[in-house]
């Protein structure tokens, strides 16, 4: 009986690695037709674009007036990450992302077209900001070291851990390193300096959050829900202005048989590919090489190990 069950588990041990490394395996095939795909595409002017797969380069327009989340920078994208701080795991953890990203255009020196960024794959160094805000029991963001400390005194239950009480109220040094992004933010939101016309950094970070909020009744909600403490937000973008690699479908814009690009538009379409990078072709080629041979690699070792260990209890 003992025996039957070791076999049994051995066998599902095995048969798990198996479909872990074959689905390694397909990601990388899947991986390496992208790169056949984009090397196989010549770079096209935008005067020159067909129906069918394209890749162009060019500089990059919002085809609206879209801004970022929190610093209103105009772009043609934008994601907001928002991170908690977990005391117990004593590390910032990712709880929530807003994106924001609309039609916009692409233009090199023979032309403009439209670009629908949905379902796009992005390959990107992103300008970014980040900033620590602490949220009090409405989900906003606290203007004020008073209103950090009536927050906390009202959840008093959640803090009661003696020195580090102290250490967050009044500063004092402590053994503890778990919240210490709330005397950062409580130092950051010292009293405007006289004949200062811009205010600190922390109010400065928390009056852009509550704007966000106010504009995003959502988002809100989402906020309000996190409860109260420190949040750290980053926010990404690709600023109006960026030059673009572009590789993906034209087609027509209006459902028709146009074949000139002033009536073509590029998207992902139907099974196809959009990627959006600031990398060049050559650049994107190397870095996406390494990682489909590591993704077969992995693959084809979990593959092989698990026909070995099949093969020990069959």
């Amino acid at each position: 009986m003992a025996g039957a069950l070791l076999t049994f588990i051995g066998l599902g041990i095995s048969g798990l690695m198996l479909i872990f490394g074959l689905s390694f395996v397909f990601r990388g095939v899947s991986k390496f037709l992208a790169l056949q795909k984009m090397a196989n595409t010549p770079t096209s002017k935008v005067r020159s674009v067909a129906l069918g797969l394209v890749e162009l380069s060019g500089a990059a327009s919002p085809g609206k007036d879209l801004r970022s989340h929190l610093l209103g920078k105009p772009c043609v994208f934008s994601r907001l990450v928002v991170e908690k701080y977990s005391r117990f795991k004593k590390k910032w953890v990712q709880v929530g992302a807003f994106e924001r990203t609309s039609r916009f255009r692409l233009k090199d020196a023979s032309g403009i077209i439209p670009v629908d960024p949905d379902k796009a794959e992005y390959d990107f160094e992103f300008q970014s900001r980040t900033m620590e805000v602490f949220l009090n029991n409405d989900g906003r963001a606290a203007m004020t070291k008073a209103e950090i400390e009536q927050t906390i005194a009202r959840k008093q239950k959640h803090f009661s851990f003696g020195p580090l009480q102290d250490y967050i109220l009044g500063g004092k040094d402590s053994g503890y390193g778990e919240i210490v992004s709330t005397a950062r933010i409580i130092s950051s939101l010292a009293p405007v300096k006289s004949g200062s016309k811009s205010p600190p950094p922390g109010v400065e970070s928390a009056l852009m959050l509550n704007r966000f909020l106010d504009d995003e009744k959502s988002s809100a909600e989402g906020f309000r829900l996190l409860g109260f403490g420190e949040v750290r937000l980053t926010e990404l973008i690709i600023p109006a202005g960026a030059a673009l690699y572009v590789l993906g479908n034209a087609e027509s814009e209006g459902g028709g048989k146009a074949r000139a690009y002033g009536g073509l538009i590029i998207r992902k379409g139907d099974g196809g590919i959009l990627l959006i990078s600031d990398k060049s072709e050559k650049a994107l080629t190397n870095s996406k090489s390494a990682g489909v041979m590591a993704l077969a690699a992995i693959g084809t070792a979990l593959a092989g190990l698990a026909m070995y260990l099949a093969l020990q209890f069959i």
